[in-house]
């Protein structure tokens, strides 16, 4: 199952051809939900519309007078395309930060964020022997009555 992308998650090294960006924490100001709550706080999130933190180049290129400009990322979400939170497409273990300027791209590699919380498109649950469906841990009956649009994840 793959997990949510957040502000401590990590991608990889990338180049330009003229600089060398080194990986860094996404940073930045990931979404924060007014109203759906994962592990206890408001869940934050990357989607396409959140700016990591840029990184610095270090030049490798002598040959290209250009200096290193600041590498701005952004987030592109490919893995997940069906679970949205408040109308927002987020990343995934998967995805991959770029440059706005174009690189070589930067896989995402942790630490992710609400390890405990499993997103599974089409509906179902896999378990790990045969992939057959399992019913959810907790019966519905269990979870608070609905507020009129907050709910929390456990």
């Amino acid at each position: 199952m793959p997990n949510i992308v957040g502000p401590d998650c990590v991608d990889t090294p990338s180049t330009d051809g003229n600089c060398l960006y080194p990986a860094e924490p996404l940073g930045g100001e990931p979404f924060r939900s007014p109203n759906v709550k994962m592990e206890g706080e408001n869940v934050e999130i990357y989607s396409s519309l959140n700016f990591p933190e840029p990184v610095e180049g270090q030049k490798i290129n002598p040959l290209i007078t250009i200096p290193c400009q600041p590498g701005a990322r952004r987030i592109q979400p490919t893995l997940n395309t069906t679970v949205y939170i408040n109308g927002v497409l987020f990343a995934v273990q998967g995805d991959e930060a770029q440059l706005v300027i174009g690189s070589t791209p930067r896989p995402l590699v942790g630490p992710f964020k609400y390890p405990t919380v499993r997103i599974v498109e089409g509906g179902s649950s896999e378990s790990s022997e045969g992939g057959e469906s399992t019913p959810p841990e907790t019966p519905d009956e269990e979870f608070p009555p609905d507020d009129g649009g907050s709910f929390e994840l456990y």
